[in-house]
């Protein structure tokens, strides 16, 4: 579900925790943004009153009204990852700024 949304897939909602947070398009997201919807609960107590909700989804594999947290790079993500590859990626990254600003500061 995250691998195949784009950014504007993503909303922002306190229907899902009762804070602002970022979460894929949904039924469930849609319905508590329609004017009749009522005022999402205040933390905790609007977490709880979903759960009910978004377990009954999964285990009905109603994909259409489960929704995840998901970030605004959520269009970015093809495919799981490592947490090893996340770190060599970021070492690699920094080596080559490294040997970028080196060759800045030694001319």
């Amino acid at each position: 579900m995250l691998y195949g949304s784009g950014s504007t897939d993503a909303v922002i909602t306190r229907g899902y925790t009762g804070k602002p947070c970022r979460v894929l398009r949904s039924k469930f997201t849609e319905a508590w943004a329609a004017p009749e919807a009522p005022a999402p609960l205040k933390v905790p107590y609007q977490s709880i009153l979903s759960g009910g909700p978004f377990r009954r989804a999964e285990r009905a594999h109603r994909k259409d009204w489960m929704t995840y947290s998901a970030g605004q790079v959520v269009g970015q993500m093809t495919g799981p990852t490592s947490v090893r590859q996340v770190v060599y990626d970021m070492l690699s990254e920094y080596a080559d700024a490294m040997e970028s600003l080196d060759a800045i500061l030694s001319d």
